[in-house]
């Protein structure tokens, strides 16, 4: 005669079935398979064989342990976390490198420039605005710009002098 036992996890709405005639393995994983398929939380499959006598007593058991067991956990007081998607981490962190790697050969292969206190002067002597003139043969153009820049009214502030000055020079060869 078969007989089908009903079972709950205690504390939470989990149900399931238990056929004694079968064997203890099979009984656990169809309990098992009918408690995740109630709530998603399978019961010990140990304390479900034992416990399901005499019209099926509550299993006691915690959700959490109840969630380890189901993802054969063999520590159940550890939590699970989900992997970290490394593949799009990866291809940004290997822009990122790129763009540094390309910077610092940029900046190594780059001559330091040198220091023209004449040239510097000009530079000081320049008139602010834009001005061109052209002469036989060459055009030249100045340009220069200072502002100071505040953050509020009376805030921290950076003052900005640029200069440019350019000449175009053509002859016939």
């Amino acid at each position: 005669m078969r007989q089908i036992l009903p079972f709950r996890l205690a504390g939470t709405d989990v149900q399931g079935t238990w056929n004694p005639d079968q064997t203890k393995t099979d009984a656990a994983r169809m309990g098992a398979a009918s408690a995740i398929a109630s709530s998603g939380v399978a019961p010990d499959l140990a304390e479900l064989a034992v416990l399901m006598r005499n019209g099926g007593p509550r299993v006691e058991m915690d959700k959490r342990r109840a969630l380890a067991y189901m993802f054969h956990d063999a520590q159940p007081d550890r939590t699970r976390n989900m992997a970290l998607p490394l593949a799009p981490i990866a291809g940004l962190a290997l822009r990122y490198a790129a763009v540094a790697g390309t910077a610092y050969l940029v900046t190594r292969r780059l001559e330091r420039g040198r220091l023209s206190q004449p040239v510097e002067d000009e530079m000081d002597d320049t008139p602010e605005g834009v001005t061109a003139r052209r002469e036989e043969g060459q055009m030249n153009a100045t340009a220069r710009l200072r502002r100071v820049i505040r953050l509020g009214q009376s805030g921290p502030g950076v003052a900005v002098d640029a200069t440019l000055l350019g000449r175009l020079k053509m002859e016939r060869v």
